[in-house]
């Protein structure tokens, strides 16, 4: 059910789940999905957050964008 309201394959579902890794919009679904935590579900994704958060106090820092 959750690949037909995503519009993707139950496969692609599948191998967030075994792998933790490939699309963050479908994993994103799965962590909402069962009440958690993106981070507590697949926390691979911390990282990523902690970039994104960094990237953007450079930027801030720096006047740009």
């Amino acid at each position: 059910m959750l690949a037909s309201a995503l519009g993707v394959t139950n496969q692609s579902v599948s191998e967030v789940i075994r792998n933790g890794r490939g699309s963050k919009r479908i994993a994103e679904a799965i962590a909402k999905v069962i009440q958690k935590d993106l981070v507590e579900v697949f926390p691979h994704y911390k990282k990523t957050d902690c970039r994104d958060k960094k990237i953007a106090e450079l930027k801030e820092m720096l006047g740009v964008g």
